[in-house]
């Protein structure tokens, strides 16, 4: 073969540069489709009050004023909100109606209990603008949001701050209360410190109080804190606590591993039971119809049990009884009697009268001990007459004389909802804690060697090691 193999690439054909043309003149579109839709997004926000959008879906200005004020109507608090953020998007209005939209936010907030963007919203009303007509509403409603999230000492340095604006005059929160070098602790720290104690002190046994409840024992303990004395323990013990703190880093104390394990301890522990509190946040709903139910099905639970007041003469046997018995048969008056005979000095001088109530079927009489049968011989007796049996205690011998008998009385609801409420919250409590452990050990692959335990090996023996 003569031929040779030939490896060269055939040459393209030219073609016309028409394809070319057409990616170009596609580009140029689509690029003049994004400049219009820039163009239609910036006039949407850029737009003055009243302009009309003919873009379907879009509302006006107008229209989006109009919406937020129907749904405001509708007592659609949080739309409404979002309708007046929309609609501050779609014009300019001047400082004046900014600040009154922004204050009308804030009230929607409020009343749907959202105190934190309320206040938010009122703090930003009076930056935008200072308008006469709704200061003093802000005043008001910003004091009742800081009382609401029980902010005691943010409300009383606010107030101050606010009736002091006029005059200039220094905040009494900024006072310097102390000094330790260069660092300064203002009457206002002082106070967050007290607050945040009490704050801590409740948690502890609030979980099953309402939270009005909650709060009016908060301003309470805040005001009873809130004393020069209480104050000054406060401070010194912040003091302390401060120079203790400076002394340990001085030491290098936060290097030794022991205590850097419980430090981790501490961390865990306090992770922990926030953890609990914010998983079962929100989980726990009691109404006032879950209450009346609860009520109705326990109220054996709240009956008050027949109950006397009564008056003694103690004495220390069978004899000397039977001689103040004698005296009170010929007409001497119990309290004489008391006065001269009783050993009890403690409640001779006023006529044996005992303080508190005894019980029926309580063998416990207060200020006097416990007494097997006593409970008989005093409800067997009417009022205003001496029990024909003594009463005997570990101090002696008792001659009783009933002052006072109330039958067995069932408490109303009304006097016994809060106790109803707590045991609610903590049945409730510990279903959502069961709940939510399950699911823990669950998700964790827990289990449990309950045959580590002998001593618990019987009580368990029905339960499935993994939990």
């Amino acid at each position: 073969m003569t031929d040779k193999l030939d490896f060269s690439l055939p040459q393209r054909e030219a073609k016309t540069d028409s394809a070319a043309k057409g990616l170009y003149a596609l580009f140029a579109v689509g690029l003049v489709v994004i400049v219009i839709n820039v163009v239609l997004t910036v006039s949407l926000v850029r737009r003055p009050a009243g302009a009309v959008v003919t873009t379907a879906g879009i509302l006006s200005a107008d229209g989006q004023k109009n919406l937020a004020l129907k749904l405001e109507k509708q007592g659609l608090a949080m739309r409404a909100v979002d309708a007046w953020k929309e609609y501050l998007t779609l014009t300019v209005p001047s400082n004046d109606e900014t600040a009154r939209i922004l204050y009308r936010m804030g009230t929607l907030y409020q009343g749907a209990g959202n105190y934190d963007m309320a206040l938010d919203s009122y703090y930003r009303s009076e930056s935008c603008a200072a308008v006469a007509e709704i200061a003093q509403e802000i005043s008001q409603r910003t004091a009742k949001c800081l009382e609401s999230l029980g902010k005691f000492s943010a409300l009383r340095y606010e107030l101050d701050e606010r009736v002091s604006a006029n005059t200039n005059a220094k905040s009494a929160g900024a006072e310097v209360v102390a000094e330790l070098g260069s660092r300064k602790i203002t009457r206002e720290e002082l106070d967050r410190r007290i607050e945040d104690q009490i704050e801590r002190q409740l948690a502890r046994f609030a979980a099953g109080m309402p939270e009005d409840v909650i709060q009016k024992q908060k301003e309470a303990l805040f005001q009873r804190a809130s004393t020069s004395t209480e104050r000054l323990q406060a401070l010194n013990s912040l003091v302390a606590e401060e120079l203790l703190y400076r002394r340990a880093i001085e030491l290098k104390m936060g290097d030794d591993p022991k205590v850097r394990d419980t430090i981790r301890d501490l961390e865990k522990s306090v992770l922990a039971e926030k953890a609990l509190r914010t998983e079962l946040a929100g989980q726990i709903k009691i109404t006032k119809s879950d209450i009346d139910t609860w009520y109705q099905a326990h109220k054996k639970e709240y009956v008050t049990p027949e109950k006397a007041r009564i008056a003694h003469i103690l004495v220390k046997d069978e004899d000397a009884a039977g001689a103040a018995r004698k005296r009170l048969a010929d007409g001497d008056k119990f309290e004489d009697v008391a006065k001269e005979l009783s050993i009890d000095k403690r409640t001779s001088v006023n006529g044996g009268n005992l303080d508190g109530w005894v019980e029926k079927d309580s063998d416990m009489i207060p200020g006097v001990g416990r007494s097997p049968g006593a409970s008989d011989a005093i409800f067997g007796t009417p009022a205003g007459k001496v029990c024909e049996k003594t009463v005997k205690t570990d101090g002696g011998v008792n001659v009783v004389k009933i002052l006072q008998l109330e039958p067995e009385r069932q408490r109303p609801l009304e006097e016994v909802q809060q106790a109803v409420y707590g045991q609610m919250y903590a049945a409730k409590e510990r279903e959502a804690q069961e709940m939510l452990f399950d699911q823990l050990r669950k998700k964790h692959n827990v289990t449990i060697h309950y045959s580590a335990f002998p001593a618990q090996k019987e009580k368990q023996e029905s339960v499935p090691e993994n939990k």
